[in-house]
């Protein structure tokens, strides 16, 4: 397109298209390039716009003022039509509210839209500058609140905002509105103001996210939003993870060892109580303060020390008790009989739930067995003859079928009985009603001609909530789950996990597991669509919990997979605390013989940093050379040996990261600063 004055040329624009330049748009003036945009796509870039001035990249001024760029969010092109018809239907509460904020000066200067879309979503009303969405709850909202939730879900994913009114306070309250208007709006406007500034390039977000610090996917909070496995002591890891995840985690689940002697993971299993104990509390005092306001910590345990354990955890300070949950953790047949005339078959563990103060469970539902079931379904002996009309058609009749045919037709059976309370409601003889409680909740009631009578479905009994005591869930073939080595029966079963993380989290939320031990916890949040962090120390981490994790983003169909439909995707990072002292430590475990240790006396010299309270000197020129020292066993030896190194210098510090001593790459600084959020 070319416009001309007086045969002058002025303004020009030009569109192109090839295999790498998909599109382009230039603003030309007396033949001086002033201003262009540029979309592209390939295998790296998505989509990037650019603003250029006299060939010089600017920032222009819209952009200086937000963090959010609206256009970089997904947008469904066949709702267009929808979106029209939507803003034309002039609902009373949203044309209210459009009519009170529509002039920005009310709204401190921000624009506010109507009837926006985000992805396969329109929202009610949407400020792009802040990411701020607005939506308007009418009654019909009610029987949608699985929809909605799968909305305010999607929208949060993008780092969006949601703010909500119900339509009563629309019509109502108008000047309230407006009050909690602003005071939403100055909030925002602070959330943006602490998220590091962007850069001058604009780097196209995935999922709504922007990308400040390499390699590290950060929320518009700046929370980093990877999926992260961490190699390394789990305390020290622990303390890592405050500067940018406290306050953040939503759920910790820990299966840590339980003090048995036999642990299978190889963990030091066989402390005294109080070391147990000490060992710890040390690790709840730092994971608590990683915990949101509505955060929840479970940790599973066994006789040997759930009774210590309880009280410990009752003394740590912001967390409260919940429940102590018993699971069925093993099947009562084999070896668990062998000594059966001594004790009795070990059949169950324990799981000590602690919350944050404002921590509210998702109720969870499982079918009741045909035990619990036969007990009462005798008592459903009407049904509805005509359940799929309008409720004032209803007729009942007689129903006199076997209990599989009742649970085959328990939509329509019912099961009348006396209500739990005076119900006030006027019936017709021989008619139904319907009562909708404050939280959506419908209860029905049937006039046989004497009584106002409550009416039970069947179909609404045949699950029950779950409670503290968990007998359902089979630990049998779990060796299995995960496509990876067959482990030792410290194994948890997919479905104890995921029964926690429905309970206690919803999409997106942080998980945190620091005995990560076989992977299970972040293998079961990878396939939920949770953020998870996993930390432990042993080397099998690599070949077990990796390897586990890696199989899910591949589709592995163990475990949970089918009943979420899990088909693979994915990704996360694995990476180490960067070891020093720790290194000889695995040195000194790795010697085979006293020979071999006496070998290391220099290099541990040399090289490490040592506890200057031990005489080194006097420990290699005479007590090695002791008649005593050479009779003791190799693992006494080793742990004298380990007497020598400094506890406080097992891993390098970030802030000596930089000494050469250490031989760390500037790859991996580059990682620390990253994680750090320093440049």
């Amino acid at each position: 397109w070319t416009a001309k004055q007086d045969g002058v040329e002025k303004m020009e624009w030009t569109a192109k298209q090839d295999e790498v330049e998909k599109m382009e748009w230039t603003a030309k003036q007396d033949g001086v390039e002033k201003m262009w945009w540029t979309a592209k796509q390939d295998g790296v870039e998505k989509m990037e716009w650019t603003a250029k001035q006299d060939g010089v990249e600017k920032i222009p001024e819209w952009q200086q003022k937000s963090l959010f760029q609206f256009w970089l969010l997904p947008k469904n092109k066949e709702l267009n039509q929808r979106a029209k018809e939507l803003r034309k239907q002039g609902i009373l509460s949203e044309v209210l509210f459009w009519k009170n904020f529509k002039n920005k000066e009310k709204l401190k200067g921000y624009d506010i839209d109507r009837q926006i879309i985000i992805g396969n979503f329109i929202v009610d009303f949407f400020i792009a500058e802040l990411g701020l969405v607005i939506e308007i709850d009418g009654a019909s909202h009610d029987d949608k609140q699985e929809y909605d939730q799968e909305r305010q879900e999607f929208l949060e994913d993008l780092g969006l905002k949601v703010i909500r009114y119900t339509d009563k306070e629309v019509k109502q309250n108008i000047e309230g509105i407006y009050q909690d208007f602003l005071k939403n709006i100055e909030n925002r406007e602070k959330e943006l103001s602490t998220y590091p500034p962007r850069q001058s390039t604009i780097d196209t977000p995935q999922r709504g996210e922007f990308s400040t610090h390499y390699p590290f996917k950060r929320g518009i909070d700046g929370t980093i939003k990877e999926n992260l496995i961490i190699k390394g002591n789990n305390l020290l890891a622990l303390h890592s993870l405050k500067s940018e995840f406290a306050g953040k985690v939503k759920l910790i689940y820990i299966d840590p060892p339980y003090n048995t002697g036999n642990d299978g993971f190889q963990y030091n299993d066989n402390f005294n109580h109080s070391t147990w104990l000490t060992f710890m509390k040390n690790r709840l005092d730092v994971a608590k303060e990683l915990l949101r306001d509505d955060g929840v910590i479970f940790v599973q345990c066994d006789d040997n020390e759930q009774a210590y354990l309880k009280v410990l955890m009752d003394e740590i300070q912001d967390i409260q008790f919940i429940n102590c949950i018993t699971v069925k953790m093993n099947e009562s047949k084999g070896l668990k009989n062998a000594h059966i005339e001594k004790r009795l078959p070990k059949s169950k563990e324990y799981i000590l739930v602690y919350s944050k103060n404002k921590f509210i469970f998702n109720p969870q539902k499982i079918e009741k067995n045909q035990d619990e079931l036969k007990g009462y379904v005798k008592y459903y002996n009407k049904q509805i003859l005509n359940i799929n009309e309008d409720m004032s058609l209803w007729k009942i009749g007689d129903f006199s079928e076997s209990i599989d045919e009742r649970l085959l037709n328990a939509d329509k059976l019912i099961y009348l009985v006396e209500p739990d309370n005076d119900i006030k409601l006027y019936l017709k003889k021989n008619s139904f009603g319907r009562i909708v409680n404050s939280k959506g909740n419908a209860n029905y009631y049937y006039n046989n001609g004497k009584d106002i009578l409550k009416v039970l479905f069947l179909s609404q009994n045949l699950n029950r909530f779950i409670g503290d005591l968990w007998t359902d869930i089979s630990t049998i073939n779990i060796n299995k789950e995960g496509g990876i080595p067959v482990l030792s029966n410290g194994q948890k079963p997919e479905k104890i996990i995921q029964r926690i993380i429905d309970l206690a989290t919803n999409t997106s939320d942080i998980v945190l597991d620091y005995h990560l031990g076989s992977g299970t916890t972040c293998a079961v949040a990878h396939k939920m669509n949770r953020q998870y962090i996993g930390i432990e120390q042993m080397d099998y981490i690599e070949t077990i919990a990796v390897e586990r994790i890696k199989n899910a983003t591949q589709g592995e169909q163990g475990g949970i997979s089918k009943a979420v439909g899990w088909q693979g995707g994915g990704e996360f990072i694995y990476c180490e605390l960067a070891k020093w002292n720790e290194k000889a430590k695995e040195e000194i475990q790795n010697a085979k013989d006293l020979p071999a240790l006496v070998k290391l006396f220099d290099t541990l010299y040399e090289k490490y940093f040592l506890n200057y309270n031990v005489k080194i000197k006097d420990f290699k020129e005479k007590i090695v050379k002791e008649e005593g020292f050479k009779k003791l066993a190799l693992a006494q030896q080793k742990k004298m040996f380990l007497t020598m190194l400094d506890l406080n210098q097992m891993y390098v510090q970030e802030s000596e990261m930089a000494d050469e001593r250490y031989g760390i790459s500037t790859e991996d600084q580059k990682l620390t600063k990253a994680f750090y959020s320093k440049k």
